[in-house]
């Protein structure tokens, strides 16, 4: 490592050595637009509108001891207490009484300083004499290299001088880039200056060339410009931060504010307050105070929405107490809620808006309802559990008849009617809803049916098997004698006389379609014998007797296939037959004869009408036409009664 020399003397330019053994501040001051003063700290990077204390001048330290401080609004200053959240234009008398305070301690340690600044001068004169005394000879001559401490150098850097010139060594370059920025700085460079600007400003400083190309060095400047204009910005977000809140303090503290002051007719009683007149912008005013606005509107928006729940869940508990049910009406319920001490004495209460009251009453009934169809809900749910309790000892007293043989596959309601009448089982199912006892007697039947079809089939098998030929006539015990005991054990009777049942109805509808075949057949033969009756020669006429007719017909095949009995009912018919065309004939004759006559009588009817019309249109010029006219409607007249007589049709 190169040999480091410290010289006390050296000065070069831009490179202050006055104090070097004083640690520098991490605070800096700057001065905004509006020539308002803010603090930065250069390691935390966060900028402040209050002067930190390491920078306070004793005087300063010991009016914060009061709690006061000390504002400039516009070139004017005013004090502000943080306490009390009160500003005032004139100095506090709290103030000017400690700062004569102070004065008064200062005055009496002035002697001793100036004598003590007396002979620190003296002894800087002498000094200054005895170096002026001295021959070249005896001045200390200076080495290359030098190292010189420079409050801009940290410890990681150094100032080397070579020559005439000094050059700045870092052992990053991080750390030049940061050395050249507080350059810039220092220097007063502003976020608004051009490089060109800032050359101007800090090209005579050996700092400048820190960074070893002018690239570096712009690059440098225009992250410097940017972190000047995020500082300025928010500088100016904690300026206008802090002046909100001392202008919404005083807002705070006026009582004759509420959520309808409009700002423009409440601005003239702000004109004379500081922290009013500290915002510049006519807008930020209006905006803070209308966000304030806003704020006593919600909190009374609030508390109206918490009163009026309040009284409405006093209104439900009122509601709760009165004898109201599901089917009270409004008006109803209005008297009664009205008429009660707890509503009528609570003034709070009756500010309730109606059709909030109105919400509450409907809330409240559909709370009955609720409770009524709960209620009847259960009353259904524990009838339906008894209903189907008496359903199911019903089943068990068909069940108990059923073991013991009453009830069989035959059974019949009427026969098991006398065993179950008196029962309790059977009279607590009697008149409530769903199945009835004879349903549920039909279904025990149904059930016993299908349990007995395999027995059913082994029976309709053995009747099969040994041909038992099942007449309309043929009894049970009959029946049952002609099938095998032996094959018939496990069988109940009922279920073999099911199917003797069924075995008859067989039978019986057997015989009836045979005995429908027999009488169709017979009504053939008595179709033909009526045919051979028409063919008799000579014919038969209505006044012909069956002995007189059977000669002529006996010997037809179509007469022996029939009975005497047989024949002469069809002879009978016939004679008949003949006697009704006869008549037909003869009434047939006479309505012709009618229609003739009927049919004469109607054109006559009309030649005389159109005489009457040719008539009429003859006498029409002449004047007794009226007359004639009288006669045509009498005439006329006249025709319809005959018409109506019956005379024509």
């Amino acid at each position: 490592m190169r040999p480091m020399y410290q010289v006390p003397s050296f000065n070069p330019p831009g490179l202050p050595l006055q104090n070097v053994n004083k640690p520098a501040t991490v605070w800096t001051t700057h001065t905004d637009p509006n020539g308002r003063k803010y603090y930065y700290n250069t390691i935390t990077k966060q900028s402040s509108w209050d002067k930190p204390e390491e920078l306070k001048t004793p005087l300063e330290k010991a009016l914060s001891k009061c709690h006061w401080k000390e504002y400039t609004s516009n070139g004017k200053k005013y004090y502000y207490n943080e306490e009390t959240k009160v500003s005032s234009w004139e100095m506090p008398q709290e103030c000017k009484d400690f700062l004569a305070k102070l004065e008064g301690q200062k005055n009496q340690t002035t002697p001793a300083t100036a004598a003590s600044a007396g002979t620190a001068a003296i002894k800087s004169d002498a000094s200054k004499t005895s170096s002026i005394a001295k021959p070249a000879a005896e001045i200390p001559t200076l080495k290359a290299p030098a190292t010189i401490e420079n409050p801009l150098l940290s410890a990681n850097k150094t100032a080397v001088i070579q020559g005439n010139s000094v050059v700045i060594d870092f052992k990053s370059k991080e750390e030049a880039e940061e050395a050249f920025k507080k350059l810039l700085k220092d220097s007063g460079v502003k976020s608004n200056w051009t490089w060109r600007d800032a050359i101007l400003a800090t090209g005579h400083n050996p700092m400048y060339h820190c960074l070893k190309t002018a690239e570096e060095r712009k690059t440098a400047f225009m992250k410097y410009i940017d972190q000047c204009k995020r500082e300025e910005r928010e500088e100016e977000r904690m300026k206008l931060q802090k002046e909100r809140q001392e202008f919404r303090a005083v807002l705070k503290q006026r009582t004759d504010i509420t959520s309808t002051t409009r700002y423009r007719k409440y601005m003239e009683n702000l004109k004379d307050e500081p922290t009013f007149l500290a915002i510049a912008d006519e807008r930020d005013r209006e905006s803070i105070f209308n966000e304030y606005i806003g704020d006593l509107r919600r909190k009374e928006k609030d508390k109206f929405r918490i009163q009026r729940k309040d009284n409405m869940e006093k209104l439900r508990h009122i509601l709760r107490k009165l004898p109201i049910n599901y089917n009270t009406l409004w008006k109803d319920a209005q008297i009664l809620f009205k008429t009660c001490s707890e509503y009528s004495d609570d003034a709070q209460l009756q500010t309730l808006d109606p059709l909030d009251v109105f919400s509450v009453y409907e809330e409240h009934i559909k709370y009955l309802e609720d409770q009524y169809n709960d209620m009847k809900e259960k009353q259904r749910m524990m009838r339906r559990r008894e209903e189907r309790k008496n359903r199911d000892g019903f089943k068990e007293l068909l069940k108990e008849l059923r073991n013991s043989h009453v009830i069989n596959i035959r059974s019949k309601w009427k026969e098991i009617y006398p065993y179950i009448q008196n029962d309790k089982r059977y009279l607590d199912i009697l008149g409530q809803s769903g199945s009835t006892p004879l349903e549920l007697f039909w279904d025990t039947i149904q059930r016993l049916e299908d349990d007995a079809y395999q027995e059913k089939k082994t029976v309709m098998e053995l009747v099969k098997t040994y041909d038992i030929k099942v007449t309309p006539d043929l009894n049970f015990p009959v029946f049952l004698s002609k099938l095998p005991v032996d094959r018939l054990k496990g069988i109940e009777e009922a279920v073999i006389h099911l199917v003797y049942d069924d075995c008859v109805f067989k039978a019986k509808l057997k015989q009836r379609e045979e005995k429908r075949k027999e009488e169709k057949r017979l009504r053939k033969k008595m179709e033909m014998f009526r045919y051979a009756l028409k063919k008799v020669t000579p014919p038969i006429t209505i006044h012909s007797t069956w002995e007189e007719v059977k000669p002529l017909i006996e010997t037809k095949p179509e007469s022996q296939v029939l009975t005497e009995e047989n024949r002469i009912e069809v002879f009978n018919k016939f004679i008949k037959r003949l006697k009704e065309k006869e008549e037909l004939a003869s009434e047939e004759e006479g309505s012709i004869i009618e229609d003739k006559e009927r049919s004469r009588k109607r054109k006559k009817y009309e030649k005389e009408k159109e005489r009457d019309k040719k008539r009429r249109h003859h006498y029409y010029h002449y004047d007794d036409y009226e007359d004639e006219k009288k006669l045509y409607k009498k005439r006329i007249d006249d025709r319809i009664d005959e018409l109506e007589d019956g005379e024509l049709c």
